[in-house]
C-alpha cells in the first residue's frame, strides 16, 4: 500500500518540484473520506504510517473522532484530525494534496445494483462537491468496486466550478 501511495503521489505532484520516492518529501495532508468504514480503517493505518504525510485527515458521517484518536497513538510523526458530519467537510479538506475516497455502503440484502448505485453516487457527489470546493487541485483517488461508476459525477462538478480535479480509480476485485 505504501508503494500505492508513493505511485499516487507522484502521478499529483508530477509537474511540481516535490518528488515522493527516494527522498522522503514531508508536508503533505492526506484527506481519508469514509475513514470509519471496513475499507477506510485500514487504509487510514497504513497511510498514518508513511513518512510523507504530515497531516492525516479523517472524515466520516459517524465515528471518526474515536478512529482518529486510535491512530493518534501511534508514534509517527505525522499529526491525525478527526471530523464527523457535513458541517465538518470543508474543514478536513482545506488545503489537502491528495483525497481517498473510500466512501459508500456495502451492498444490503435485497438491494438491487441500481439502489446501490443511486446511495453511493448521491455519497460521492456530495464529497466531490467538497473536493471541488475546499481543495481544487487535490488529487482525487475513489475507490469503489468495478460496477460502480461515481467518476461521472467527480467530472460533471469539477467542470461545472472550472477546476481540474485528477481522478484515479483503485479497481477492488472483490
Amino acid at each position: 500500500m505504501s508503494q500505492l501511495l508513493k505511485s499516487i503521489a507522484l502521478l499529483s505532484f508530477k509537474n511540481s518540484s516535490r518528488r515522493i520516492g527516494s527522498i522522503q518529501t514531508r508536508g503533505m495532508k492526506v484527506a481519508v473520506l469514509g475513514a470509519a468504514g471496513g475499507i477506510g480503517q485500514p487504509l487510514s493505518l497504513l497511510l498514518k504510517n508513511n513518512p510523507s504525510i504530515d497531516h492525516l485527515s479523517l472524515y466520516d458521517i459517524v465515528n471518526c473522532p474515536g478512529v482518529a484518536a486510535d491512530l493518534s497513538h501511534i508514534d509517527t510523526l505525522s499529526r491525525v484530525t478527526g471530523h464527523q458530519g457535513p458541517e465538518q467537510l470543508g474543514e478536513c479538506l482545506s488545503d489537502c494534496h491528495i483525497v481517498v475516497i473510500p466512501a459508500g455502503i456495502p451492498r444490503k440484502p435485497g438491494m438491487t445494483r441500481d439502489d446501490l448505485f443511486n446511495t453511493n453516487a448521491t455519497i460521492v457527489s456530495n464529497l466531490a462537491r467538497g473536493c471541488v470546493e475546499h481543495c481544487p487541485r487535490a488529487m482525487v483517488c475513489i475507490i469503489r468496486i468495478p460496477l460502480i461508476q461515481p467518476s461521472q459525477l467527480q467530472q460533471k462538478y469539477s467542470k461545472q466550478r472550472e477546476n481540474l480535479i485528477r481522478i484515479v480509480f483503485l479497481v477492488l476485485q472483490l
